[in-house]
């Protein structure tokens, strides 16, 4: 099982932690779930800082198993799935195993179009229920709320 994080931030320095990130990354960890992360943003400079700095200042980048950027060599833009497949292939799961949350509709798009086995669209982010509702299979209001539904997943993945 993996869950594929979307992040879509306008700089490093923008971009700050909702809820403990840390502890829920650790969480899925022990439970035995991959985690990607896959982004518009920059891998190494945006605004000064990228993806990679802010997983460091974040204290994530040990915890993270795959990073996709939208400057990467073949990265492809969301709605495709080809960065959802992509991660996939690369961490050894069925996409109808993988789960993806986002917070905006471009990340439900890919993870519609990649035919993966669950999105979550979380309202601490770019759009709100409304947009996000029609579009998400789970909707939360931070990335707090997320384990529960990671691992209600992975017991009906495994049955």
């Amino acid at each position: 099982m993996a869950a594929i994080l979307e992040s879509n931030e306008s700089s490093g320095q923008a971009a700050k932690e909702i809820s403990d990130l840390c502890s829920l990354f650790r969480q899925l960890r022990e439970n035995g779930i991959k985690i990607a992360i896959c982004t518009s943003d920059s891998r190494k400079f945006f605004l000064r800082k990228g993806t990679l700095t802010t997983l460091r200042r974040l204290q994530l980048e040990d915890h993270v198993d795959v990073v996709v950027c939208g400057d990467d060599a073949g990265s492809i833009p969301k709605p495709h799935p080809h960065n959802a497949l992509s991660i996939c292939r690369a961490l050894d799961v069925d996409p109808q195993d993988t789960l993806l949350v986002g917070d905006t509709l471009a990340d439900m798009g890919m993870g519609r179009s990649a035919n993966l086995g669950s999105t979550v669209g979380v309202l601490s982010g770019v759009c709100d229920i409304n947009e996000l509702r029609p579009q998400a299979d789970h909707i939360v209001r931070d990335v707090s709320e997320l384990l529960p539904i990671v691992l209600d997943m992975r017991r009906w993945s495994l049955s």
